[in-house]
């Protein structure tokens, strides 16, 4: 009787502790996305990859509460880790636009879901030309890029302006005038897409016309020629009016 007294003592003390453990294990399960970065997407094949972890271990993964990834197929071998890796392929899109909820639990039954809402944006951005000024060693090119999301960044020959992200995005540059007879712009949105703009490079202004002084204009409209101021001599002497000499 002294023997099995310490021993129901020790069963129920290892009960009790189990007891705790297990309510003491309220963490629920973690999951992050890796793939795709954002939820929006040029791809209309979308990938969803990511992983779950848990400090006790996960014995459940589900795919919009049917498809348990570790009951069965190339993940079952991850059943009870701490870190469970994933990756399926989304279904067809419908309306350019997929939506999952990933379910994991651990082996407390805590679970902790996930949602992932994808859209696929295939639409390039739109490049206006609002002017092109011509100078004789630059040329001023105004303009304005439009998305129907946002605009990232604008590029004008390869380089990237100083402009705020957003769904239009004016622009504005001064290029200098180089041997290239082509001026490139480039706008590209949050995903990806991209459109490109092409202008030619426009001839430079002709240079000036001379400006006439006053004083030069009154020269020429009041000098003569040598031969009409030799008139205008001639013209003053008058030689039958000579005196003549009696003899």
């Amino acid at each position: 009787m002294g023997v099995r007294y310490p021993l129901v003592l020790l069963l129920l003390l290892s009960s009790t502790l189990l007891g705790c453990t297990r309510e003491l294990d309220q963490f629920s399960p973690q999951i992050v996305i890796v793939r795709p970065k954002s939820d929006i997407t040029p791809n209309s094949s979308v990938t969803i990859e990511g992983y779950a972890w848990d400090d006790k271990g996960i014995i459940k993964l589900t795919i919009n509460g049917k498809t348990d990834l570790l009951a069965k197929g190339e993940f079952a071998n991850q059943y009870g880790r701490k870190i469970v890796r994933f990756k399926f392929a989304a279904n067809k899109l419908e309306n350019n636009a997929l939506k999952y909820e990933i379910r994991a639990v651990d082996v407390a039954r805590n679970a902790g879901t996930r949602t992932i809402s994808v859209t696929v944006d295939t639409k390039k951005p739109s490049i206006a030309i609002q002017g092109v000024e011509s100078q004789t060693d630059s040329v001023i090119i105004r303009g304005e890029a439009t998305d129907n999301r946002k605009v990232q960044t604008v590029y004008i020959n390869g380089e990237p302006m100083n402009v705020s992200p957003g769904s239009e995005v004016p622009f504005y540059r001064v290029v200098r005038r180089s041997r290239a007879n082509t001026i490139s712009i480039r706008a590209v949105d949050g995903v990806g897409n991209e459109a490109v703009r092409i202008i030619y490079m426009p001839a430079p202004p002709p240079p000036p016309e001379p400006v006439v002084k006053p004083d030069d204009k009154d020269q020429t409209t009041t000098n003569t020629t040598p031969r009409q101021r030799t008139r205008r001599n001639n013209a003053g002497t008058n030689t039958n009016n000579l005196p003549v000499r009696t003899p």
